[in-house]
């Protein structure tokens, strides 16, 4: 009984924690890359929060707007996008300048393709699952 309560434990911290954008730490400006123009006339916001927990705390994660590298998020934070309305890609992903052991142990990168209408505010959650597997989901 003791293992399997220990297997259990093991399997349940296997995953990242979800963490709100108002306690989410904004990323630092040094990783924030691209879409900081906050006067896009016909454009709208995209805000990409990282969860939190131990899983993939020593690797950053890469965002991509539209195909440009746009920030690399750490755990539990946050970085907010201002791009021109319309069709818009998002990916997340391995670190581009990150190790080894982190180019090793990330899952194959995520995308979500949508509209962004004119002054709209569209949020995603970036997780961690099981077997390192990415997840970009819209909240």
């Amino acid at each position: 009984m003791k293992w399997i309560c220990i297997l259990l434990f093991l399997l349940a911290g296997c995953s990242t924690t979800q963490v709100t954008s108002s306690s989410a730490m904004i990323a630092p400006e040094n990783r924030i890359l691209a879409y900081q123009n906050g006067t896009v006339e016909s454009g709208g916001s995209i805000i990409v929060v990282r969860d939190g927990g131990f899983v993939g705390k020593a690797c950053l994660n890469s965002i991509y707007i539209n195909g440009t590298l746009s920030a690399r998020l750490a755990v539990a934070e946050k970085a907010r996008f201002t791009v021109e309305a319309g069709n818009v890609t998002i990916t997340a992903g391995k670190d581009p300048y990150g190790n080894d052991m982190c180019q090793m142990h990330q899952g194959d990168a995520v995308t979500q393709a949508f509209t962004l209408g004119e002054g709209e505010t569209r949020s995603f959650r970036l997780s961690i699952g099981s077997g390192g597997r990415l997840s970009l989901v819209s909240i």
